[in-house]
């Protein structure tokens, strides 16, 4: 789901007087949880082994709760059946991807990895899905950038006011897991100079 962002192309105005200051904006993007499986599909059909044991990766999901993200995962192999692990949601701002941090297996899923597979939890399957399991997002945040810029190059409002600013910044701010998807809200800052109309009464 592209980020929601509405530029608008408004009547030219004359130039008066001035008027200058910053601006900040919250510019919210979001990944759903069925994009976010849709992408993690790419995992399906893996196979990871552990000395002569083997799994591999039947099928994958992810979801979330609270302020973690989780991934379901359907394993066979010499382990069949489901596990579930769990991680913090993040944002690498050099390649603009959310991805899982501090990725491991729910309390449940280790209780019974202990018992039963307990040579499943030396970390490998962990490490390669927090390799791979990354959310670009790269295209649609530079279109959302090219849009302030232009929004904001030359603003013109009827006969009132032209706005001519600059996009200076634009970073995370926060990421809230939301019931079906992930939030994610980015901070817009620059500085822009508002031009008055010469109005008439």
């Amino acid at each position: 789901t592209p980020p929601f962002l509405t530029p608008s192309k408004l009547p030219d105005i004359q130039h008066g007087s001035i008027l200058s200051d910053g601006f900040n904006l919250h510019i919210h993007s979001e990944i759903s949880f069925e994009q976010a499986t849709r992408m993690a599909a790419q995992m399906k059909g893996y196979e990871f082994y552990y000395g002569k044991r083997k799994i591999k990766i039947e099928d994958i999901h992810v979801f979330g709760k609270g302020e973690r993200a989780y991934i379901r995962l359907l394993l066979s192999g010499s382990l069949n059946g489901e596990v579930y692990l769990s991680g913090i949601p993040s944002f690498d701002k050099e390649n603009e991807e959310l991805f899982l941090s501090n990725l491991d297996f729910d309390i449940k899923s280790k209780n019974a990895l202990i018992r039963s597979a307990s040579w499943m939890l030396n970390g490998m399957l962990q490490k390669k899905l927090q390799q791979n399991l990354r959310f670009s997002m790269k295209t649609e945040l530079e279109k959302v950038r090219h849009s302030i810029r232009e929004t904001i190059r030359n603003y013109r409002y009827e006969n009132l006011f032209t706005l001519q600013g600059k996009l200076e910044s634009f970073v995370l701010y926060d990421i809230f897991v939301k019931e079906d998807r992930f939030l994610l809200v980015f901070n817009a800052g620059g500085q822009a100079r508002i031009f008055l109309s010469n109005l008439q009464f």
